[in-house]
């Protein structure tokens, strides 16, 4: 016979996840779920499947919930919080069930017909700008995360996530009266700090556009706003370091994520309001002057997930005496200014400046310590010899332990 608290678990399954949600005595959530993620289609049920959920959400005195996600501690939130923490939840699950893509951590809506990605800064005001664009009628792919798919023909194309945006209250006095009539009459549920905006203008789940532009927001204190052009190295910054697909090939993050910069036009929007920042994009995108590009090379894309048993495994050890040439199966991008390296396994992407890259450069053909430091010694003789030695040691040492180099010298191997 059933105990009293499993007569009102439900199970919801998502289309497309793996994993399941586990609602216990939580039921009026359901109707929160429905209007934050509209575009979401999932069935409901009381007998437990076979896949342990994403998270559980439990009901708990006074009008708050425990949130409990595997292998971590639970969370006490408000109804909307609860909702809004399983939403998240999602986003990872999605991840997990769908391992080959690439997803941003990006606000991206839709200007004539492609995407305006706007990379997730700390209080940049991504999500402010999307709720003014939204308010003028754009179509909102997302106001937090975008999956993005490189085609076979090596077209790049941003997924929507099917999710109402979200705005935090209050709203400042800075916006116009106009858009806070607009906020206050949504019938979007909130609660003291967030209010989800309901909006005909949200592109269904799952729905793709290409990408057309990447904007680098800087909100400050300023009157006008500018938009610049960037250097494609800033840009691609920025798409590694909001790249949340922790599991994913880091050769396939880096190659898809300069597929994008490489592809996009890419912009600096340096604004104080969102209203006029709006005003600025609608003017910059009220058309494309060049069609939509493919990416160069799309099959060599890597492809699966990382090599998770390298990350048990110890760091080989560097020697001084042995002779060291970069290793194979390595994923290499180069900027005017930097270079890009993953290792086989996908493991990270590693970065690497004017300095670096000379030692790299060198190591193209086996080379020792004390071979590097030679040439390194006569490019920049007013160095003092300890520091060169000193530095050109702890840069090849950090490019063994990262497997990004291998001994060159059959009769010696490198023992972790």
């Amino acid at each position: 016979m059933q105990n009293d608290k499993s007569k009102h678990t439900k199970y919801l399954s998502f289309d497309g996840l793996a994993a399941p949600v586990c609602l216990e005595n939580s039921e009026r959530l359901v109707a929160f779920i429905k209007a934050i993620i509209p575009k979401w289609r999932f069935a409901q049920a009381t007998m437990a499947p076979s896949r342990m959920p994403c998270v559980t959400i439990s009901a708990e005195a006074g009008q708050k919930y425990s949130c409990s996600i595997p292998d971590a501690a639970p969370k006490k939130w408000d109804a909307l919080n609860s909702v809004c923490e399983m939403v998240a939840e999602l986003a990872w699950e999605q991840i997990r069930s769908n391992p080959s893509w690439l997803c941003l951590h990006c606000a991206a809506v839709e200007l004539n017909g492609r995407l305006v990605l706007f990379p997730n800064g700390k209080k940049a005001g991504k999500s402010t700008l999307t709720a003014v664009l939204a308010s003028r009628g754009h179509r909102v792919f997302t106001d937090d995360f975008l999956p993005v798919d490189v085609d076979q023909n090596g077209f790049i194309r941003g997924r929507a996530n099917g999710i109402l945006p979200r705005i935090r209250l209050p709203l400042p006095d800075e916006f116009s009266d106009t858009f806070k009539r607009w906020v206050a009459d949504n019938p979007g549920p909130q609660n003291r700090k967030y209010k989800y905006l309901t909006i005909d203008a949200l592109a269904d789940r799952g729905e793709t556009l290409p990408i057309g532009a990447i904007v680098v927001l800087d909100r400050g204190e300023r009157s006008d706003c500018i938009i610049n052009p960037i250097k494609r190295e800033t840009a691609l910054n920025e798409m590694i370091s909001q790249n949340f697909a922790r599991i994913l090939h880091s050769g396939k993050i880096l190659q898809a994520s300069n597929g994008v910069a490489e592809t996009a036009e890419l912009y600096r929007l340096n604004f104080g309001s969102a209203e006029d920042a709006a005003d600025l994009l609608e003017q910059k995108f009220q058309c494309w002057t060049q069609p939509v590009r493919p990416m160069a090379n799309p099959q060599n894309l890597p492809l699966g997930c990382v090599d998770l048993a390298q990350l048990a495994e110890e760091q080989p050890a560097f020697q001084d005496t042995a002779n060291y040439q970069h290793a194979s199966d390595l994923t290499v991008v180069t900027t005017d200014d930097v270079a890009y390296l993953t290792d086989a396994s996908g493991l990270g992407v590693h970065r690497l400046n004017s300095g670096s890259a000379m030692i790299w450069h060198l190591l193209q053909d086996p080379t020792s310590l004390k071979d590097a430091v030679e040439v390194i010694k006569v490019a920049f003789p007013t160095i003092p010899l300890e520091e060169i030695e000193a530095d050109t040691r702890k840069t090849m040492v950090q490019f063994v332990q990262n497997r990004l180099i291998t001994s060159a010298d059959k009769s010696m191997t490198i023992v972790p």
